[in-house]
């Protein structure tokens, strides 16, 4: 009998990601879950022969409706940084889908998570201090939860991240992760991790894994990009945890930001290369995804 799972964030970069590693399984059933059913991204679904479902993380009816029946979920939520309280209002939100889980008795929860920042040295990160909180709180009510924590997006690079010009053909990364190799992975690799702890829920259950492509310096990142997208050349630019939080008047999300690159480089993180690759090989390299992707960043870096 196909297991039932609802997707929450399905046309997103993560839920998207499932729904693409799964579709095509004999094993599972898909249940997408968005805002609005009738919008491109849910044609998109039902064009891969998703059933797309309407439901918000403030509807707690709602939710329990896209619930219902379900052997596992996915669950992702979102940082709102223009609301009045971002980490209260994901809070709520990751309360109310974890309550609708257990009212539905669903077996399984895969939720996309971050550490504590807060909690480990003081400052508050409030992206990851949310998604800390859903997690604890998850457990505490009994939900058999597995957490993928998630790093650096590769994808990044081409959005929120993407390398300053400083000459002909010349681009600085302006990741602030000093001289700590920092962990990434494709947003598109997500989903292929989150299908194999689906495949093997008794494993999984109550467990969490740090996903990771590739864990390099910045420098190293700079390097592959230079090796594959000639003559164009990259390099660590030497940004500061500081110089993020001076962005603060101009982006919401800049202290929080800076405050998690600070966590990063001061803890011990749990992402592991090996482990994702021992569960999941499909999980590409950084050099794989830039090799990939290569049209589309020449592209982007002009």
């Amino acid at each position: 009998m196909r297991k039932l799972i609802t997707v929450f964030g399905a046309s997103g970069n993560q839920g998207g990601g499932v729904v693409r590693a799964l579709v095509d399984d004999p094993g599972f059933e898909l249940r997408a879950v968005s805002r609005d059913p009738n919008s491109d991204k849910a044609a998109w679904l039902r064009k891969l022969g998703v059933d797309v479902v309407q439901a918000d993380y403030n509807d707690p009816e709602s939710l329990e409706r896209a619930l219902n029946g379900a052997y596992g979920c996915f669950v992702v939520t979102d940082t709102e940084w223009d609301s009045d309280d971002p980490l209260q209002q994901e809070l709520i939100h990751g309360q109310n889908v974890a309550d609708a889980c257990k009212k539905q008795g669903v077996q399984h929860v895969v939720f996309s998570e971050l550490l504590h920042v807060k909690k480990a040295i003081g400052i508050s990160a409030r992206h990851c201090d949310a998604k800390g909180h859903i997690s604890d709180y998850m457990k505490q009510i009994g939900l058999n939860k597995t957490g993928i924590i998630i790093p650096f997006y590769f994808e990044n690079l081409l959005t929120t991240m993407i390398p300053r010009k400083t000459g002909d053909n010349t681009f600085a990364l302006g990741i602030p992760f000093g001289d700590k190799p920092m962990p990434g992975i494709s947003a598109e690799d997500i989903g292929l991790v989150v299908g194999s702890f689906f495949r093997d829920s008794a494993a999984w259950g109550g467990k969490s894994l740090g996903v990771a492509g590739d864990i390099m310096l910045v420098k190293d990142y700079a390097k592959v990009l230079s090796n594959n997208l000639g003559p164009k050349k990259f390099f660590d630019g030497q940004v500061t945890v500081q110089q993020v939080r001076d962005l603060q008047p101009y982006w919401p999300a800049a202290v929080d930001l800076a405050n998690m690159y600070e966590f990063m480089m001061r803890a011990s993180l749990p992402y592991s290369k090996d482990r994702t690759l021992k569960l999941c090989p499909a999980v590409r390299s950084f050099d794989q995804w830039v090799a990939d992707n290569r049209d589309k960043l020449d592209a982007a870096f002009n």
